[in-house]
């Protein structure tokens, strides 16, 4: 069977969630026995969506990737329909349609699926809000299959994306409470939906004591692992954490680790420490060397960073207000969650009073994600999802 991954972005330079979804999953299935390709486009940031990469084919670690330009755009014009939606304003039908069409969009792409289209059996396309999932869905849509890496977001109540949701042959979840929001929103019938996921395995050689070292860090800390943003609520997370810090007396430190820019308030600088985009050694050595970690952002569809303090043998605390962190924290018992400030440093007393009830939560976490997100059930999960929609 051949089957394409369509998404904005791909390889190495592409931080974020569904980037690394495209990735490891396009190896999994490729090793699977599927004849797997990627489409993308040549940029490089979501900022700018500017070609930055050259056009045409390569071979990516045994995947083949075709790189596709973007097509010029109107940013002024996305600008300021994206600011009426995100202010919560009205918007007509036909301004979606506008916002959709000046986001990231590839026509010499969506030429190639439509000429090609009879070579591939499947064209899966993630994640669902950006113009080459919108519009490149719109080319074969029989033969199109969706990873949504939806969140509960202003922008998943928008028109269009109900119809899109509708057009596809099948959608592919990471997690119940993600399903269940997919098929409140759009209407969805059994039939359309399987839940897939993403895999994780177990890091064989990560060192605690490397990572202290390396970084001269000998009290027990919390971790944030991702990219430092509003999305993502990391000035709640540093400002909570600064709180807790004025009113509570201990060593514990908050070190955060990941792409992006973060303001650390004034004299805080020792008890909250930035190391920036760090290796992926230094990533695992540092969820291994945590005492918790915390994962505060409320847009996750299935949250990478919980599952790698998990195999760690380390607990998390996340926000309770979103439900597929929380609904990981409960089902494994491997978590706390917090809802205002209060809860938070209720929390953080916890895990740095009960070091023991810590771990066992974390062991709790790692047997939970060995029995629901290992690679040989999230491809089976896969291979199931295809046969469903076929």
């Amino acid at each position: 069977m051949k089957i394409a991954l369509v998404c904005p972005r791909y390889g190495i330079d592409a931080a974020g969630g569904a980037a690394i979804h495209v990735e490891w999953l396009a190896q999994h299935v490729k090793d699977a026995g599927f004849d797997v390709e990627v489409l993308t486009t040549c940029a490089k940031d979501h900022f700018g969506w500017e070609n930055y990469y050259p056009e045409g084919e390569e071979d990516v670690e045994g995947i083949r990737v075709r790189k596709f330009k973007v097509d010029e755009r109107n940013t002024i014009t996305f600008l300021k329909i994206q600011n009426r939606i995100i202010a919560g304003e009205r918007v007509s039908y036909e301004d979606q349609l506008t916002w959709a069409k000046e986001s990231v969009n590839s026509n010499s792409m969506y030429r190639y699926i439509e000429r090609e289209s009879g070579d591939y059996d499947y064209f899966i396309f993630i994640p669902y809000m950006f113009g080459t999932t919108i519009n490149g869905s719109k080319v074969c849509p029989d033969k199109s299959i969706l990873i949504p890496t939806l969140h509960d977001e202003i922008y998943a109540y928008l028109e269009i994306f109900k119809e899109m949701f509708q057009r596809f042959r099948g959608i592919m979840f990471s997690t119940p409470p993600e399903m269940e929001l997919g098929k409140r929103l759009y209407e969805l019938g059994d039939e359309k939906t399987a839940l897939v996921a993403l895999g994780f395995d177990e890091r064989k050689e990560v060192s605690p004591e490397r990572f202290r070292t390396r970084y001269e860090l000998r009290d027990n800390f919390c971790l944030y692992a991702g990219r430092r943003e509003g999305g993502k609520n990391t000035p709640l997370l540093v400002n909570y954490f600064n709180m807790y810090k004025r009113y509570n007396e201990s060593n514990l430190k908050l070190v955060l680790i990941g792409s992006g820019e973060v303001s650390i308030p004034d004299g805080c600088e020792e008890d909250i420490v930035d190391l920036g985009y760090v290796s992926v050694e230094d990533k695992y050595d540092a969820h291994a060397a945590a005492s918790f970690l915390c994962q505060p952002s409320v847009n996750e569809s299935l949250s990478i960073a919980m599952m790698e303090s998990w195999l760690a043998g380390v607990p998390v605390l996340v926000h309770d207000g979103c439900a597929v962190t929380r609904f990981h924290s409960q089902k494994s018992n491997g978590g706390l969650y917090f809802g205002n400030y209060f809860e938070f440093e209720e929390c953080l007393n916890f895990f740095s009073s009960n070091p023991g009830l810590g771990r066992r939560m974390g062991a709790n976490g790692k047997r939970y994600v060995e029995e629901n997100y290992s690679w040989d059930k999230v491809v089976e999960r896969f291979k199931n999802a295809l046969v469903k929609f076929g």
